[in-house]
């Protein structure tokens, strides 16, 4: 860090709310970096002196590459609890944007990483027993009503119907799938 001694440690803090997203980046407070992740995200990062940019220094860049592995174990958690919950905690690939190329690819690897856990790790019971997401079925949004359970299981008998406690009211679940 530019200036700043390094401990050996250093805090990282995801905040996720239960419905609106609510991006922000911040070091401590909050920072005039545009952010659309569907959650909060803190570290000791090093803004440049405006505190309206991050500075493109590989200490922001391992920041980032922490706070993914955060973010997607806090996925994996919120899944694994509540799954109705979880689908807010996986950031879409159009949420990585920013007026700042450095930061959109920043935000970019932590939103492909945040994604490729979730579907790899993260599961829900479905058939009373937990599924990896990748391994789940549901119906096309025009089809929503029209195909039960059972249609689903049996146009595509290999993978396990989304039933409706694990989605969220917002229908996000779609997109992250």
């Amino acid at each position: 860090r530019a200036h700043k001694k390094t401990e050996r440690t250093t805090p990282l803090a995801i905040a996720v709310p239960e419905k609106h997203p609510s991006g922000l980046l911040s070091a401590g407070l909050p920072l005039g970096v545009n952010c659309e992740l569907p959650f909060a995200l803190n570290a000791q990062f090093d803004p440049e002196t405006s505190r309206h940019r991050l500075a493109h220094r590989r200490w922001n860049e391992w920041l980032f590459d922490r706070l993914a592995d955060v973010a997607s174990a806090v996925a994996v958690h919120r899944f694994a609890e509540k799954p109705s919950t979880g689908w807010i905690s996986v950031p879409l690939s159009e949420e990585a944007a920013s007026d700042d190329p450095w930061i959109q690819c920043q935000l970019a690897d932590l939103v492909a990483q945040i994604q490729q856990q979730a579907l790899s790790r993260a599961r829900v019971v479905a058939d009373g027993s937990p599924v990896r997401l990748a391994d789940l079925v549901y119906e096309s949004e025009s089809l929503t009503g029209v195909l039960s359970v059972g249609d689903q299981q049996q146009l595509v008998p290999e993978k396990h119907p989304l039933g409706k406690a694990n989605r969220d009211t917002a229908g996000r679940w779609r997109s992250v799938l």
